[in-house]
């Protein structure tokens, strides 16, 4: 299970963090040193990724030249790391932090909800955005009709809403309250299964598989054969002043470096995850909580980064129709 669903990780880490708060002893992440850096980095990322991701879908959404498929894709992932933004950014340092959780039994079932919906929607655009560029570019499908292909984007993105949402809700559904009462009371938002461990180790793998295993696999398949072909094109003509095929090569190469992102700085985070799986009581290391906290960190580097790729990689305005 990914440990972005904050709760399912952090609730472990984060009644550790009571534990030492009751018993009055320091972990590294209660240096005032520490909490001063973390807390400077979060409010950059949160502040870069906010503004930045709100400028992406406000001129997306605000000129009509620039609705091309792939910038409404763009846009989506925008979207994606903005609900990031709102949610994960500041929640988990703040839970992990203080140890227990103060926002009531809604906000139990629903931040979960938010938080490992937005993920999956960014791997899965990531995905869609793959497919589109190896079937126009690959199979040399120019796109007849804009408003048609629009409108299949559209819905493409819908589905993609609308599977993320069901591939996390058994997760959010199965978050409770629970009530501890020593070393000193406090609650904790954590995920029950009723004793039914195997599967909730059966819908963690599962999860593993189709958020990052199964995507990552199509988009580098199709990259690469996108790149051989291309590399293929040009060698043919034995010039790249062709505009369309720079136009082309600069937008993967964008995109590419998109995915690297989005691979790279979720890589740390979901083997704390795969450790926690395997080393149950790995959490109650006095260093982990500091892990924890600095590979979320690198994550949430992601919904900053995306903008600021798109505005140094490539104007948005080389994003061509096709």
């Amino acid at each position: 299970m990914s440990i972005e669903f904050v709760q399912l990780k952090s609730a472990n880490i984060s009644s550790h963090s009571a534990i030492v708060s009751c018993t009055g002893k320091k972990a590294i992440t209660d240096l005032v040193l520490t909490r001063s850096l973390f807390l400077i980095a979060y409010l950059t990322l949160f502040f870069v990724g906010l503004i930045g991701n709100f400028l992406v879908v406000w001129v997306v959404a605000t000129c009509k030249s620039m609705q091309t498929v792939t910038n409404v894709f763009i846009a989506n992932l925008a979207v994606s790391d903005l609900i990031v933004c709102c949610t994960s950014i500041w929640l988990t340092p703040t839970y992990t932090y203080i140890g227990h959780w103060i926002w009531g039994a809604w906000m139990c079932y629903a931040l979960p909800l938010f938080q490992g919906a937005s993920i999956f929607i960014s791997s899965l655009t990531l995905t869609a955005i793959a497919l589109d560029r190896h079937w126009v570019i690959c199979r040399s499908q120019p796109r007849k009709h804009a408003s048609t292909s629009t409108q299949v984007c559209a819905a493409v993105i819908c589905l993609i809403w609308c599977l993320s949402v069901l591939l996390v809700l058994p997760y959010a559904v199965h978050m409770r309250i629970a009530e501890v009462m020593w070393p000193c009371r406090f609650s904790l938002c954590v995920e029950d299964w009723g004793g039914k461990e195997d599967m909730r180790s059966l819908y963690g793998m599962t999860t593993v598989v189709l958020q990052f295993v199964v995507p990552f696999t199509v988009i580098g398949h199709s990259y690469r054969r996108i790149w051989r072909f291309m590399e293929a094109r040009r060698l043919r003509r034995q010039s790249e002043s062709d505009v369309q095929l720079v136009r082309k090569r600069r937008l993967l190469s964008m995109l590419v470096r998109m995915v690297l992102l989005f691979g790279i700085c979720w890589l740390p985070f979901n083997f704390l995850n795969l450790l926690r799986d395997v080393h149950a009581d790995a959490f109650l290391k006095p260093y982990f909580s500091f892990l924890f906290l600095f590979a979320h960190l690198l994550s949430m580097v992601v919904p900053a980064a995306n903008p600021l790729l798109y505005a140094l990689s490539v104007p948005f305005g080389i994003y061509s129709p096709t």
